[in-house]
């Protein structure tokens, strides 16, 4: 059986349904085969994995819910959100490690039983994309397992004649009275320069949009938007994997924050925080993939992370964990 493949796009209405077919790695792709026909990217976060996962699409179409699909989905029963002093303690270690100018994603799991259906599966995804518009939302459904997820953060983004690049770090509650502070400031400053400097190291003219910030339901974030020009450059698959993963997501620099995920997390990434969208003809349409879960059966894990500098709170950087978890978890029972 195919796998198929739910989405939708930011601040766009329309769903589309794709079949996938032959799996291919993206960067071993010949220019034919990349002018003729277009990929579903769904990359392993782990850099050192040899194949950049791709599948090629067979079919894309629009796609309409049915009328009886459910609008409701009722809350599991109960949620691991792991080890909170285990947690704190790696967290303490980590701040020690870092220099001022470093930087670490450190991420955990939160998990659930559930009794999954394939109709309950739509049904959160349809309750995913109405709730968060300006995420990019999709089901990636397989016989044996699926994702799900409302991703903020574009990686690269074909917009009409310019391509965009999303430096989003730093988070606060939006519910909490909190300020943006020096920390997450600096977060964010890390990935616009890392981005930046590939650019350059690239020969990759560019512009940079004033600093904003983002909603993304329980959660906002520090945004800066870099754009190039598509017809600036002709090697954008091998961009793609010199930007990625960011600091958003690894850290600062690239080889310490991999290192100490090796060695603090006790657990596979696996799709969390890898590549995913869409690639056709050069004009990507990319994503990292956060706020995002895996089911298997009945097991239901959620991935979130934080960025931690030496001016980190451990107890802040737990909380941030949680209320990440919480952009999935209030679909449930609403």
């Amino acid at each position: 059986m195919s796998k198929t493949v739910y989405l939708k796009y930011p601040n766009e209405n329309v769903l589309f349904k794709l079949t996938l077919g032959k799996e291919h790695d993206l960067t071993k792709l010949s220019p034919n085969e990349l002018k003729d026909k277009s990929y579903f990217t769904f990359t392993q976060f782990n850099p050192n994995k040899e194949s950049k996962t791709c599948f090629e699409i067979i079919r894309n179409e629009n796609y309409e819910f049915k009328d009886n699909i459910e609008q409701t989905l009722e809350k599991p029963t109960e949620i691991y959100f792991g080890d909170k002093a285990v947690y704190l303690d790696k967290v303490n270690e980590i701040i020690a490690l870092l220099k001022t100018n470093e930087k670490m994603v450190f991420s955990k799991t939160t998990s659930f039983e559930y009794r999954w259906e394939k109709s309950s599966r739509l049904s959160f995804f349809k309750l995913l994309s109405e709730k968060y518009t300006s995420a990019f939302t999709y089901l990636f459904d397989d016989d044996n397992y699926c994702w799900l997820g409302a991703t903020p953060e574009r990686l690269m983004y074909s917009n009409q004649n310019l391509i965009e690049i999303d430096s989003l770090a730093g988070t606060i509650n939006v519910e909490s009275k909190a300020t943006w502070t020096e920390k997450e400031f600096k977060e964010q400053n890390l990935v616009s320069t890392h981005i930046a400097s590939t650019l350059v190291q690239n020969d990759i003219k560019f512009s940079v949009s004033p600093r904003t910030e983002i909603n993304t339901g329980v959660v906002k974030h520090l945004l800066t938007k870099f754009k190039i020009h598509e017809n600036k450059n002709e090697k954008l698959i091998d961009l793609i994997f010199k930007i990625h993963p960011t600091p958003a997501v690894a850290g600062m620099s690239q080889k310490v924050g991999l290192k100490l995920i090796q060695e603090y997390e006790d657990y596979d990434r696996e799709q969390y925080a890898g590549i995913i969208g869409i690639y056709s003809n050069k004009k990507p349409k990319l994503f990292v993939n956060l706020r995002c879960m895996k089911i298997e059966n009945s097991k239901t894990t959620i991935y979130t992370g934080g960025g931690i500098t030496n001016m980190s709170n451990p107890e802040a950087e737990w909380q941030e964990t949680i209320d990440k978890a919480n952009t999935l978890l209030s679909i449930f029972g609403g």
